[in-house]
């Protein structure tokens, strides 16, 4: 190889390296970067999804009841329209067994987020969109203490007093919905769910609630 040659082959080779290291922008990768690990796109659904769900048990409202459920029962099992219009009635001499229980309980509605899969997080660019399932009664306590019978005449056996217990159930569950603890709820996951939100580095957040097909009656 001549001199001339190895000259013109050492030029050749500082001219590239001058290239690679002023360009702007850069047409080629540099040798700077060219062995720098790049960034890895990670779906956040996933992760944001699991950290939402570990949330769960602060949506609740509690709502504490009192009712007052009575049941009837007429003299060999007449319907008590039948032993009302009877005329002279002789069954009237005969008392009706009558169980009157005054029950006392907590109510607690939320929001199950058990059933929130990804489709109801999307993320467009800079922004975050959130959809949480309705509120619906979770759970109904009622302790043997809570229990308190007010009336009993007659002879009630022990699943007629329990069939009551559950009318007593289902009356704390329509109290509960009637004084609106299910909007609270709503109101209230929709609140925890944006705070926890608000400093994961979206630029806008929106946190709303499925529209409720129908009244959830509560689980029993």
């Amino acid at each position: 190889m001549t001199r001339n040659l190895r000259r013109s082959l050492l030029l050749i080779l500082v001219l590239l390296i001058v290239f690679f290291i002023v360009q702007r922008p850069p047409v080629l990768p540099s040798l700077k970067t060219f062995f720098d690990s790049k960034p890895v796109l990670v779906d956040e659904t996933p992760l944001l999804l699991m950290q939402i769900k570990s949330i769960a048990q602060l949506m609740t409202i509690e709502a504490y009841n009192e009712v007052v459920i009575d049941s009837t029962r007429y003299p060999f099992g007449v319907p008590p329209q039948v032993f009302k219009a009877i005329p002279g009635n002789p069954l009237a001499l005969i008392s009706p067994a009558q169980l009157v229980l005054i029950v006392r309980g907590k109510v607690t509605a939320g929001v199950d987020l058990q059933s929130l899969d990804k489709n109801n997080i999307q993320v467009k660019g800079d922004s975050l969109f959130v959809q949480l399932p309705g509120a619906q009664v979770l759970e109904i306590i009622t302790n043997p203490s809570d229990v308190e019978t007010f009336i009993e005449k007659g002879t009630w056996d022990e699943s007629a007093a329990t069939a009551l217990k559950v009318k007593a159930r289902n009356k704390m569950v329509q109290q509960a919905i009637a004084q609106g603890a299910l909007q609270q709820a709503d109101a209230k996951s929709r609140q925890l769910v944006y705070g926890f939100l608000k400093n994961s580095g979206y630029k806008y957040i929106a946190v709303t609630t499925a529209i409720r097909a129908s009244t959830p009656s509560g689980k029993q």
